[in-house]
């Protein structure tokens, strides 16, 4: 089966939200992982089950390997996705120029992402400059 395949039967069992069909899917997600170290679409849903587990310090391991290898556009939807996953942490844990870079480099490579100008928005409403942040919310409309 193609890798894309079996990246979606491990959503879909994400998709329950229970812990130990996550915790399948992920060890799943593991062993493609090992066959493919650097498979962004990989890479991204083992974040996406580290953080429904809670385990977000794993996520952002994951995350930042995503956020140092080189675009490719094959894989952009992933990429802007694990960006923004990233950009999200950040933002929870108030690092806010770390957040604030990848949201820049999501817009980077599409200007109409809402959700990269939201969390700009996000970003410069908690920096208080709320003129900014109404602007960088303005664009995500």
């Amino acid at each position: 089966l193609p890798l894309k395949h079996h990246i979606l039967e491990c959503y879909a069992m994400m998709a329950s939200r229970g812990k130990s069909d996550v915790e399948n899917a992920l060890n799943r997600l593991v062993e493609l992982a090992n066959t493919d170290r650097d498979s962004v679409p990989v890479l991204f849903a083992m974040a996406s089950a580290f953080t429904m587990l809670k385990q977000t310090p794993k996520a952002r391991n994951q995350l930042k390997r995503v956020a140092k290898m080189q675009y490719n556009a094959e894989e952009a939807d992933d990429f802007e996705r694990s960006w923004l996953l990233l950009a999200d942490i950040h933002i929870q844990g108030g690092k806010y120029d770390l957040a604030q870079d990848m949201c820049k480099k999501c817009l980077k490579y599409n200007k109409s992402c809402a959700k990269a100008w939201e969390g700009m928005g996000q970003i410069m409403e908690r920096e208080q400059s709320y003129r900014d942040a109404s602007d960088h919310y303005e664009m995500a409309w």
